[in-house]
């Protein structure tokens, strides 16, 4: 993935997500149009994907959207809120 200098982009787009993830643009397009990947950020026209989230979603399977987002559900509910220890 091309970056500017050491600088890695927190958001790709559409060639830069289906690189990272090792498939062509034209594949990420239909797993975009079918709702198998994570949902993508919207800045103005752009239409981008979290790279952080990707390489979660990457290494969770590549669940299909729907389980994708019960994942994500699960994950924040196992998070402590800030301050608790976990010693009461």
């Amino acid at each position: 993935m091309k970056t500017d200098g050491d600088v890695i982009p927190a958001l790709l787009n559409y060639k830069q997500s289906a690189q990272l993830c090792g498939i062509k643009k034209s594949l990420w397009y239909s797993l975009n149009s079918s709702g198998k990947i994570p949902r993508p950020v919207r800045l103005g026209r752009r239409t981008l994907w979290a790279r952080d989230e990707l390489l979660e979603w990457i290494a969770a399977g590549w669940p299909s959207h729907e389980k994708w987002e019960k994942i994500k559900e699960n994950r924040k509910k196992r998070v402590a809120p800030k301050g608790i220890s976990g010693v009461f």
